[in-house]
């Protein structure tokens, strides 16, 4: 799945819909740091990179879940409020005592 989104210059694809439904019954702050997480490092990355920039939530909603796309705008809303906490929570958490 193509976002038709490119944040530095390369390409990104919105996460399988099917893989994160039972994700997103955890806590955005559960530990630890799962596969998930490390698979979909860069996400993490990009959403915090496009909220620094100033992008609007509806507009990243847009172009990392395709919100726009088969009517699914509240789920998508719904993926980045969970990917955004998630992001904050490693970026807080993980990525500081990495020193990244």
């Amino acid at each position: 799945m193509n976002t038709g989104m490119a944040l530095g210059g390369v390409e990104r694809s919105a996460p399988a819909g099917n893989n994160i439904i039972g994700l997103w019954r955890e806590r955005p702050d559960a530990e630890p740091v799962t596969a998930y997480d490390r698979r979909h490092a860069y996400l993490y990355g990009d959403l915090l990179a496009a909220e620094a920039m100033g992008i609007a939530p509806r507009q990243m909603a847009r172009i990392f879940f395709q919100a726009d796309r088969d009517g699914n705008a509240s789920r998508a809303s719904a993926a980045l409020r969970w990917h955004l906490a998630r992001a904050h929570w490693l970026k807080e958490n993980v990525f500081a005592v990495l020193d990244w």
